[in-house]
């Protein structure tokens, strides 16, 4: 990708190795280049001749004008800020001039990601002034949520109008609650019926399905939308992660919120609710903390690129993490270190579930590839292609024996019996 200077005498470009070079538009000529921590998919100018990076992680970086680094050698060149802008890649930039009076700026920097989220920035306070919704949110008819039920034959779903049940098999339509909610995530917990959901308030609510008046919430975040949730077998702990990489350990029995962190991204609690897993925004390390307290056990380089998932195996002895390097690593939860490296996905891996006999790992990539592995010795069972665009998630159900798919849009793929039987089923 590339984009030219306001006069046409210089061009920004960059591409999937990382780097991005200012090049002189008539003599081709380096002027500066310089290293991204993660692929860049957005490149912009604004006033003053700086330039703009947006990268797969979220981040966004401003790098000063040429005159700024007059007297540098090409490979000097430095962003004099950069911040975690979004939780997903971001996919475009533009600048609104003269918008915002405040600081001497004269425009507003707008991004978008991958989920669809816009926000506009004061590049003076690398504060967003204004979220503008998305089209999916106000889209009433898409879920924001989904998960298989403790019943496999049906789906939980979430969105603006509360919480529905699908069920796979009839022509009728889904049965609602919590009408009043507008949720963004849910957590099935055990076989009774018993789901975590939260809400755009930064709510936690615990519910069992069949008997929704029980329901007893833990405001999590003040007024601040819950994007993710993991949770403990019991349902007796949970992670929430908020905006700008909030995270909060809770506790569902106490109905509190036992901890907090900031500056992180993808996090897990495992089933026992003994151990969080969590990554730093814009870094590629994991660092593990025992829950009571979080005392911290360990820090580990896991990746090449950002970390974007990390999804234990229901019985506690590992968990996986995945990333946009393409790789998958399998971690022995007795030794904190990898078990196993998977590779042969082409793009970068945003989803990854185990199934409840914790043997089959799958994951599945941006390009809509789904690979099924053996967890236990790394070996790959089958590749199903073309089955989802734009994959956006996958979960097993609680019998093993469906795999939902979704994808950035929430349109939802039913696999049925995998690997065995891979005849997708649309909803």
């Amino acid at each position: 990708m590339a984009c030219y200077s306001a006069d046409g005498s210089r061009i920004v470009c960059a591409g999937i190795e990382r780097i991005v070079r200012m090049v002189d538009a008539e003599s081709d000529e380096i002027l500066f280049s310089a290293h991204n921590q993660d692929t860049i998919h957005a490149v912009l100018y604004i006033p003053d001749d700086r330039v703009v990076l947006g990268d797969r992680g979220g981040v966004l970086s401003i790098f000063p004008d040429r005159a700024a680094s007059e007297g540098k050698s090409p490979e000097d060149w430095r962003s004099d800020q950069r911040w975690a802008g979004h939780d997903s890649r971001v996919t475009a930039m533009a600048w609104l001039p003269n918008t915002v009076e405040s600081g001497g700026t004269n425009g507003q920097l707008v991004t978008s990601d991958r989920s669809g989220v816009v926000r506009a920035w004061d590049i003076t306070r690398t504060v967003h002034v204004q979220v503008i919704p998305s089209s999916v949110q106000f889209d009433y008819s898409v879920p924001c949520a989904i998960t298989p039920a403790a019943d496999s034959s049906k789906i939980l779903r979430g969105g603006p109008n509360g919480l529905c049940l699908i069920s796979m098999d009839a022509d009728t339509g889904p049965s609602c609650c919590l009408p009043d909610r507008d949720i963004t995530a849910v957590r099935r917990v055990g076989a009774k019926g018993r789901v975590v959901v939260a809400d755009t308030q930064g709510a936690l609510t615990s519910l069992n399905i069949n008997t929704p008046q029980t329901a007893k919430s833990v405001q999590v975040f003040s007024d601040r939308p819950i994007e993710q949730v993991s949770t403990d077998t019991d349902g007796n702990h949970a992670v929430a992660l908020g905006p700008e990489g909030l995270l909060a350990v809770v506790s569902l029995v106490d109905s509190a919120v036992t901890l907090s962190l900031t500056d992180r991204s993808a996090s897990a609690i495992s089933p026992d609710g003994d151990w969080v897993v969590t990554s730093r925004r814009g870094t590629n390390d994991l660092e593990i903390f025992a829950r009571d307290g979080m005392r911290s056990i360990c820090c580990v380089p896991a990746h090449h690129s950002t970390v974007n998932r990390v999804v234990f195996s229901p019985d506690g002895k590992y968990f996986v993490t995945t990333s946009d390097d393409r790789m998958i690593n399998v971690w022995s939860c007795a030794t904190w270190n990898v078990h196993h490296q998977l590779s042969g996905h082409q793009s970068y891996v945003s989803s990854a579930t185990v199934a409840s006999d914790c043997q089959t790992l799958a994951t599945g990539d941006e390009d809509g590839v789904i690979k099924l592995w053996d967890l236990v010795s790394g070996r790959e069972l089958m590749e199903l292609d073309q089955i989802v665009e734009d994959l956006a998630g996958l979960e097993f159900s609680m019998d093993g024996q469906t795999l939902i798919a979704w994808d950035a849009r929430l349109n939802i793929t039913v696999l049925l019996n995998p690997p065995l039987n891979s005849t997708p089923r649309r909803l």
